[in-house]
């Protein structure tokens, strides 16, 4: 037991950096963008999933990290010299509480919700009605209590 417990304990004092955990996790609306300062000028980025997150350089010490699809990717960001600046992980989607996406079937619309509720911008139109994704729905209509026939006991 005492040996597998110091073989476990050198394994992760060999591997490093590389075995501890990412940073905190940094969140990014979808179409957002997020910026990050960092301490030392940037060497190399390295993204896990380009199609989820893309981050640009602003300048030396700045990225702007952009969210473009649902979903999650780690991001690593390392100096000049080599030293490790980021290790996170990015999560894109649902930060923004003005936006929300209704699914019918296999068909996807987004709304923007600010005051109403009206298609998103840049989104293919829906299969549903017009006037499915822009007007509220209306209420059913109040039941009417029905009398028991007479004679029945």
């Amino acid at each position: 037991m005492l040996k597998a417990l110091l073989i476990s304990a050198f394994a992760i004092a060999a591997a490093g950096p590389a075995a501890q955990a990412a940073d905190e996790v940094l969140r990014v609306g979808g179409d957002r963008l997020v910026e990050l300062a960092l301490t030392d000028d940037v060497g190399t980025i390295l993204v896990a999933n380009p199609a989820v997150a893309d981050v640009a350089p602003v300048d030396q010490r700045r990225l702007a990290v952009i969210g473009k699809a649902p979903g999650s990717t780690s991001l690593l960001v390392f100096s000049k010299s080599g030293e490790r600046l980021v290790n996170t992980t990015v999560v894109v989607g649902g930060t923004d509480p003005w936006t929300m996406t209704v699914h019918r079937g296999a068909a996807e619309s987004s709304l923007t919700c600010a005051p109403r509720c009206v298609s998103a911008a840049g989104q293919a139109p829906s299969s549903a009605p017009a006037s499915a994704s822009a007007a509220p729905v209306p209420a059913a209509p109040a039941a009417t209590p029905v009398p028991a026939p007479e004679g029945d006991s």
